[in-house]
């Protein structure tokens, strides 16, 4: 499995360096802005679930491995590298705030901009389960960078055209 995936960046999320106060206010205003408002609501959860979770870091790494081969590789496949990579799978909260933080970089057109990486990611949902989100170009996928995938995956499923994303302290 090690030769499947291939770690080329980390990219620091900084959680204090967030503007939180930018995600207090609806973005929903007809059709236009309900990706928007969909994203929002979703970090300004991910901002209360930091509340509660024990940690003393303001700051994480999160990275997107490529992919070497197109070999199906299975979602505890996928953890167990991020472990060797002293890493862990990202979770909802964690996918949140990286996305706040690149829509603080580049606005709230980030949430409409099209898919740039070839593969899906996997992450942790609320519940506990794999979701894909994303696009996969490879595949001719170009959905928006902020998608979510409608289906829960068990970490015993098999993914061909996804990478997990990858968070550490």
């Amino acid at each position: 499995m090690s030769g499947e995936l291939a770690i080329k960046e980390w990219i620091q999320v900084d959680i204090n360096g967030l503007r939180k106060s930018d995600f207090l206010k609806t973005k929903f205003d007809g059709e236009t802005y309900e990706r928007e408002e969909n994203i929002r609501r979703l970090i300004c959860e991910a901002l209360a679930e930091l509340r509660y979770r024990k940690t003393n870091n303001e700051k994480f790494e999160v990275s997107i491995p490529q992919r070497t081969n197109l070999i199906p590789i299975t979602g505890g496949q996928m953890a167990s590298f991020a472990q060797a990579n002293n890493g862990h799978l990202a979770d909802w909260v964690e996918l949140s705030i990286y996305w706040a933080q690149l829509i603080q970089q580049n606005g709230w057109e980030y949430c409409h901009q099209a898919e740039t990486h070839p593969d899906y990611r996997v992450v942790v949902w609320k519940n506990g389960k794999l979701r894909l989100t994303g696009g996969a170009t490879r595949w001719g996928d170009l959905s928006y960078l902020t998608h979510i995938g409608f289906f829960y995956y068990e970490y015993s499923d098999e993914f061909g055209k996804s990478v997990p994303l990858i968070a550490r302290e």
